[in-house]
C-alpha cells in the first residue's frame, strides 16, 4: 500500500519592481507622507543599526567582562569552601 503523496505547497509570488518603485518617489523631508513599506524598512533598519552599535561599544566590553567575573566568581566559592572546611574542622586541630 503506498502512502498518499503530500500536496505541494507553493510560495506566494512577490513582485520586487512594485517594491522598489514605492521607495523611488520618497521626499527624505517628509517621511511622514512615506507609504508604509518604506516607514517599516527604515525603522527596521535604524533597529538593527542601534543594535549593533549598543553591541560593539557597549554589550560586547561587558560580556567580556562578565565572563572574567564569572571565572573569579568560581575560584572565590572554591577559596570559601576551604576555609570552611578548615574553619568546621579547627577544633580538631
Amino acid at each position: 500500500m503506498k502512502a498518499p503523496a503530500m500536496p505541494k505547497i507553493s510560495m506566494p509570488k512577490v513582485d520586487f519592481a512594485a517594491i522598489t518603485n514605492e521607495f523611488k518617489p520618497l521626499d527624505p523631508k517628509d517621511p511622514g507622507l512615506w507609504p508604509v513599506l518604506p516607514r517599516a524598512a527604515v525603522l527596521v533598519a535604524l533597529l538593527l543599526v542601534l543594535l549593533l552599535v549598543g553591541w560593539w561599544f557597549g554589550w560586547n566590553g561587558q560580556l567580556e567582562e562578565l565572563k572574567n567575573k564569572e571565572g573569579e566568581e568560581t575560584k572565590f566559592k572554591e577559596e570559601w569552601l576551604n576555609k570552611k572546611k578548615q574553619a568546621v574542622n579547627l577544633e580538631e586541630h
